[in-house]
């Protein structure tokens, strides 16, 4: 049996981690009575959860939920995503993801990145720490023998897959523009991602979306530099992966966050990525990890 690759955490979001990271900015017009959180007392950033539903060949296949806590110093990112349905019964994944890390100048500085679930048919952990900004791979179990190693010199300077997203939400913030580079690492595979600001557009309707209007499309091409597995999909990794992403707000108070995101997947065509639900609780600051 094909196994599908380990992709939201390190495939979406290093698309989407462009310059402004997830790329993923006005008052989102919502679809089906979605309604926009208040913001809490003070002005500051309430914890938040988002529900995101992941379509492929017109199919419900995975489920992601990102929780984000943010302070104006700091962020704090957990991701999960699973496999749901008929491919969650064939190929099973659950893996869960989290990053630490601080906000300096114009960019991010990240502290931690941990990843531990079950992907590609074995349970698998990964740890990135950083030291003057640069990731050094602190756990990474099993061995991949079969995935070429990426040269630690080669991800200087590079931020992983949930800083990314950080990155992006407060730039697209700041600028109201997704356009810049990045290089993401997640311990495994190298990325190299650009985007570039296409302008206000409606965001399609379909696959049950909870939140539409008018938001920022983003267009985005991510292209994997290093550590590839060996295995039938070789050659498909190699081509970049292009897509788009709608960014708005939804959340009063806090930084516009994606809607919906469709690219490129080498085992499900256009994927589609919608945002199904929103939850904002009460302030919390997040742990710079250190």
């Amino acid at each position: 049996m094909r196994r599908i690759p380990s992709w939201p955490a390190a495939a979406v979001v290093a698309c989407l981690a462009v310059a402004p990271a997830m790329t993923l900015p006005a008052a989102l017009a919502p679809a089906r009575a979605a309604s926009v959180p208040a913001a809490p007392p003070g002005g500051a950033v309430p914890p938040i959860r988002l529900d995101y539903a992941l379509y492929g060949h017109g199919f419900h296949v995975m489920d992601v939920t990102v929780d984000l806590l943010l302070t104006p110093d700091a962020y704090s990112l957990r991701l999960n995503d699973h496999t749901v349905g008929l491919l969650g019964f064939m190929l099973r994944a659950n893996v869960t993801s989290t990053a630490q890390g601080r906000f300096v100048g114009d960019g991010v500085r990240p502290v931690r990145f941990t990843s531990i679930g079950y992907s590609r048919g074995a349970q698998r952990q990964t740890q990135l720490d950083y030291v003057d900004g640069n990731p050094s791979v602190t756990v990474l179990a099993p061995p991949e023998t079969r995935r070429d190693p990426v040269p630690i010199a080669q991800a200087r300077g590079s931020v992983d897959t949930l800083s990314a997203i950080a990155d992006l939400m407060r730039r697209v913030e700041r600028s109201g523009r997704c356009d810049g580079n990045a290089l993401v690492f997640d311990g495994l595979r190298l990325t190299r991602a650009r985007s570039q600001t296409t302008g206000q557009q409606t965001v399609p309707q379909d696959h049950g979306a909870a939140y539409g209007g008018t938001a920022l499309r983003c267009d985005f091409v991510s292209q994997q530099v290093a550590g590839f597995l060996h295995n039938d999909d070789e050659a498909q990794l190699h081509r970049p992966q292009h897509g788009t992403a709608w960014i708005n707000r939804v959340v009063a108070g806090a930084p516009p966050l994606p809607v919906r995101i469709m690219f490129e997947h080498p085992k499900l065509g256009l994927a589609t990525m919608v945002l199904t639900r929103v939850e904002a609780g009460p302030p919390s600051p997040p742990s710079p990890g250190g």
